[in-house]
């Protein structure tokens, strides 16, 4: 929308006359605001009035009302579903979640939003994302979906579980993918344009070659593209522009509608010719089969199992074999998931009930390190069951491991029904890191992390670090080899590269080749994964616009722990260094966005649902105020 408002109706994207009357509509917009530094920031009100829009649209168009059930956005991306009041009332475990992918991977300007619902008893998911631009960027767009794909979860709290965007019966997704036509000749593309001949451009169409050669999108279906291309025309005309004092781009199918699902199928797919933006949006029809729980039919199923459960409960204790009983995963990294299996097979003549259950004085059934599934079920005569676990080191369990306070050694007790019991030993070699460690840990250990033991700790004051070694390490390697590097902080590095410089600072080794960008984003990572912030977000809560920032920033720094103060003088003092040889790249805005997450572990997700831009005010003051300089 170009951060635009509604100024025309929108009837010719919402009403079909030649359709049905939907019964949900999910709507997706993107550049509902401006994408600069300072909305990345803030919470935005721009998605009101679209809503409003939108219900105007049904009151005048259709005769039955139309319910919001929920609406998300990221910065610039909406998403609303609606639904028809007449099944409001069966619409249910609605959720949402959003994905920022721009900014170091992580900024709102690129990314995705999602909405999930249970309709009846069938789940509908719906994605509406914002990918990279440029007509040449196409790794970049398959590398954005990837990472919302995975990003995009929904915690099931009446499961107990959490679920992922593809576990549901449909899956669709909208946006603005920005995928691009393979051509270098626009006025040869104009031509084929005027032509009709649609075929022939698709045949050079960046996200159907790219789906060809299953890179992207793997698992979906489009439907047949009829329609011409919906980018790029002039503003409130429908014509592409083509002006010579604009910039040229090539016309292509940016704005796509793709899903995923068994029991339906897609009715229509077309373009409406809205004037407002420079791309017409696009719609499609769907008709999907709801599937609706008979309870009284559910009932007598249950009743039924449970008087055969009860014929044959006491007729023989439960027999299994478990293979094997002791799993070894061996060296596992930090942050780097290792997964297992291990099987049950009942070899008796009954059911076999089953679950993990806590050990003595214990909350928990495993350590916080591990995760196994399923945790409860049903094993039938002669039936296996399968068990996945995984074992994943963080910032929440590293800490322990690293100082020896823990070991890489579980044993799980999985009960069988009549209380008999399986024991299972999962064990594994932590590859101790100083990625995750405190920082109070890290200026006492004068060795390498990988090879600490307890007698190299350092108690005596006085030897102590003030900065983590480590820390030291990432930031003198940028400051000698490339402060003033085009890009810096604002540039992704190679993940490759990023592995290979942790192990450097694991074992004490000198730094493989490697690009500025790699370290400087591993500098991020670096403080991202403190267990506890350099700066925490809790002192942002004591400030108050009445008083002086300056002031108020000073007196806070004595509130932190005398490794956490040294850490963040250091860290600010270097980035005021680096917005100084920038060339006017780099500004105090910016790194607020890139080390808010490091320094304050505030994500952008949590600083919109709190409506609280005060962490980034008061860090912003830091890298940007004169007091603080020399």
């Amino acid at each position: 929308m170009n951060a635009k408002r509604p100024k025309e109706s929108l009837a010719p994207w919402l009403v079909r006359k030649d359709q049905p009357q939907p019964d949900v509509f999910a709507l997706g917009f993107q550049e509902i605001v401006d994408l600069n530094a300072g909305n990345l920031l803030v919470d935005h009100k721009a998605s009101d009035p679209w809503i409003e829009e939108i219900k105007q649209t049904f009151v005048e168009n259709y005769k039955e009302e139309y319910l919001l059930v929920m609406s998300k956005h990221l910065v610039g991306i909406l998403l609303v579903v609606f639904v028809k009041a007449e099944h409001r009332a069966f619409v249910s475990d609605v959720l949402s979640d959003s994905a920022g992918v721009g900014v170091m991977g992580v900024g709102g300007n690129k990314g995705g939003v999602a909405i999930r619902f249970k309709i009846y008893n069938t789940s509908v998911c719906i994605v509406c994302s914002h990918l990279a631009a440029h007509q040449h960027n196409v790794q970049g767009r398959n590398a954005d979906f990837l990472n919302i794909s995975t990003k995009l979860k929904f915690e099931l709290r009446r499961e107990n579980k959490t679920s992922e965007i593809r576990n549901h019966d449909f899956l669709f997704w909208i946006g603005d993918l920005n995928y691009r036509i393979d051509l270098e000749d626009i006025d040869a593309v104009y031509e084929v344009i005027e032509k009709g001949d649609i075929d022939e451009l698709l045949k050079s169409d960046q996200l159907l070659i790219e789906k060809a050669e299953n890179r992207v999108f793997e698992g979906f279906t489009e439907g047949l593209i009829t329609f011409p291309p919906t980018y790029k025309y002039q503003p409130g005309t429908d014509r592409y522009e083509r002006r010579p004092d604009k910039k040229k781009r090539m016309p292509a199918w940016c704005d796509r509608i793709l899903w995923i699902g068994k029991r339906g199928k897609q009715l229509l797919y077309f373009r409406a010719e809205l004037l407002a933006s420079d791309h017409k949006p696009v719609a499609s029809v769907f008709e999907i089969i709801a599937k609706k729980l008979v309870k009284e039919k559910q009932q007598e199923i249950y009743a039924s199992l449970v008087k055969e459960l009860d014929e044959f409960e006491n007729d023989k204790i439960p027999r299994v074999q478990l293979t094997p009983s002791r799993v070894d995963v061996g060296k596992v990294c930090f942050n780097d998931p290792v997964s297992g299996t291990f099987k049950i097979t009942n070899v008796g003549q009954d059911v076999v009930q089953f679950k993990f259950i806590s050990k003595l004085n214990e909350q928990d059934f495993c350590k916080p390190w591990l995760t196994v599934d399923p945790i409860r079920g049903i094993i039938p005569p002669g039936q296996e069951q399968d068990f996945s676990f995984q074992v994943l080191v963080t910032k929440e369990t590293a800490s322990k491991l690293v100082s020896d306070k823990d070991k890489l050694e579980d044993i799980l007790v999985l009960e069988l029904d009549q209380g008999v019991n399986v024991y299972v030993e999962i064990t594994g070699e932590y590859e101790k890191s100083c990625f995750g460690c405190q920082l109070d840990f890290l200026v006492r250990v004068p060795t390498p992390v990988r090879f600490y033991q307890k007698d190299n700790f350092i108690e005596n004051a006085t030897k102590i670090l003030s900065v983590p070694k480590e820390l030291w390490r990432i930031i003198d390697f940028i400051y000698r080899r490339g402060l003033g590097e085009r890009g810096l902080f604002l540039t992704s590095g190679d993940a490759i590269e990023i592995k290979a410089i942790q192990a450097a600072l694991d074992m004490g080794e000198e730094f493989p080749p490697c690009s500025i960008h790699s370290m400087a984003e591993v500098l991020i990572k670096f403080l991202e994964n403190f267990p506890k912030p350099v700066y925490p977000y809790s002192l942002c809560s004591q400030y108050s616009e009445s008083l002086n920032m300056t002031s108020w920033c000073k007196q806070s720094l004595m509130q932190l722990p005398l490794t956490h103060y040294n850490v963040f003088i250091y860290i600010i003092s270097f980035l005021r260094e680096a917005i100084k040889q920038s060339r006017g790249e780099l500004n105090g805005e910016k790194l607020t966005v890139t080390f808010a997450s490091g320094l304050m572990h505030l994500t952008q997700k949590e600083l919109e649902a709190s409506e609280d831009s005060t962490p980034y005010t008061l860090l912003n003051h830091f890298l940007s105020s004169k007091d603080f300089g020399p």
